[in-house]
């Protein structure tokens, strides 16, 4: 209900303030949470020497100021889009997110069945990888141009989910769309070469601060060795063939680790056979 009345008091502050009394209602809009933020617009949207003409009037002491259609439409344009920004950078209410909807998704297919990250490194088997990019240099941004609110209409401005993002080192995805391509790459703030194999799908790791020296597999575990570094990326591939899980119908759980069997990171991933373009 608080948000309601901060979105409705946001939208009656900047339509005052193109009829030139906003300084009368600042203690409203510092009031408001979100007003505040639509009010620098709304400035903008004042013309001191605009003419009187029009078919909406405010009365202000004993002067009244008439606000014309064409700017009144203007003005309300603006608060769309400010809301709609807002909407993709943050929740509409102030909360505390724990773990993403995305997660919570992926705890109900994990694995039944897993092991140390020593044994899958004693007993599993050791698969071939390849990298596709290596850059020992690269120093993650803290922000990056894309995640803006104004690009691409604010697909990747959402700050929820790069905190999420930055306290994670591995990251995995299948080359199987162009859609899951272009989200992934721009949320992860990495671009790497793609392509469609048709009869040996590859699995994609993108690995920050780790220098990778080995990966192993044991049922639905998938463990990526290697050596932690204060910076650089790393992006290998594996193929789908090589492994074997136990339960095809749960996710694969990837486990990002020391060469001595330490646990950096992890993700979940579900499996998807060698043959899915065939398919």
């Amino acid at each position: 209900m608080r948000s309601r009345m901060g979105r409705v008091a946001a939208l009656f502050v900047a339509m005052l303030a193109c009829a030139g009394i906003y300084s009368f209602l600042t203690g409203i809009v510092e009031a408001s949470g979100r007003a505040d933020r639509i009010g620098d617009v709304a400035r903008q949207a004042i013309r001191k020497d605009e003419p009187d003409i029009g078919t909406t009037g405010l009365v202000k002491g004993s002067t009244t100021r008439v606000i014309p259609s064409t700017d009144a439409h203007s003005c309300c344009t603006k608060i769309d889009e400010l809301e709609r920004r807002l909407d993709n950078l943050e929740p509409r209410e102030p909360i505390t997110i724990l773990e993403s909807e995305e997660e919570k998704n992926a705890a109900k297919h994990y694995p039944n069945v897993t092991v140390p990250i020593a044994k899958v490194r004693d007993q599993g088997v050791r698969i071939p990888f390849a990298t596709i990019k290596k850059d020992p240099d690269y120093m993650r941004p803290i922000y990056h141009e894309h995640w803006h609110s104004t690009y691409w209409g604010g697909r990747w401005s959402n700050i929820s989910s790069h905190v999420d993002t930055a306290h994670h080192r591995l990251f995995a995805t299948y080359d199987i769309g162009l859609s899951g391509e272009m989200t992934f790459k721009e949320q992860v703030g990495v671009d790497f070469p793609m392509f469609h194999n048709p009869t040996d799908l590859d699995l994609y790791f993108v690995v920050f601060q780790t220098t990778v020296v080995d990966v192993y597999t044991k049922g639905n575990q998938i463990v990526v060795l290697g050596k932690p570094q204060r910076k650089g990326v790393q992006v290998i591939t594996i193929k789908s063939g090589d492994l074997r899980p136990a339960e095809s119908d749960k996710l694969l759980l990837i486990q990002l680790a020391t060469p001595e069997g330490d646990e950096l990171d992890f993700t979940l991933i579900g499996y998807e056979p060698p043959d899915f373009w065939q398919k």
